[in-house]
């Protein structure tokens, strides 16, 4: 019941067994309550990834057997940034970090250095043209206003 908070299955069965793809991390079961919290944390996100707009990387294993893949082009298409990427991995498992499944960190690592590199040429312009239109830079930080230094 989600006014309540509490998964009608938690009394019965509060943990469920889990087959854990790395055992010596991972739980060998799992609450049942966790699984709904999760759940509607997820049903929250359709509010809120229309209002993302920083540069955003989706990576999902195109096998996975914990996350259907399906989801990530679901939270793809929901997403409000125009800058947004999405990568499918290969592979039949969920621990595609902790693994480094196809390079996972270098597509991440390159994702980050191209964002970055991307701000700081839209900030280099917004300098420029306050620079041109003003003859000196504004801090933009202030919404326009002349630097008086």
């Amino acid at each position: 019941c989600i006014e309540t908070g509490v998964s009608a299955f938690e009394g019965a069965k509060p943990f469920i067994e889990n087959d854990a793809e790395h055992p010596h991390i991972n739980y060998r079961n799992t609450p049942v309550k966790s699984l709904f919290e999760l759940r509607r944390l997820i049903l929250s996100f359709k509010d809120f990834l229309p209002r993302v707009t920083v540069p955003t990387l989706i990576i999902q294993a195109d096998k996975d057997p914990i996350v259907a893949s399906s989801s990530a082009e679901e939270l793809f298409g929901m997403l409000g940034s125009n800058n947004k990427t999405i990568k499918m991995i290969h592979a039949e498992h969920h621990g595609i970090l902790k693994d480094n499944t196809e390079n996972t960190w270098g597509v991440i690592d390159t994702f980050m250095d191209e964002s970055w590199e991307l701000q700081i040429k839209k900030l280099l312009k917004r300098l420029l043209s306050s620079f041109e239109r003003h003859g000196t830079l504004f801090d933009i930080t202030q919404k326009g206003r002349a630097d008086s230094k």
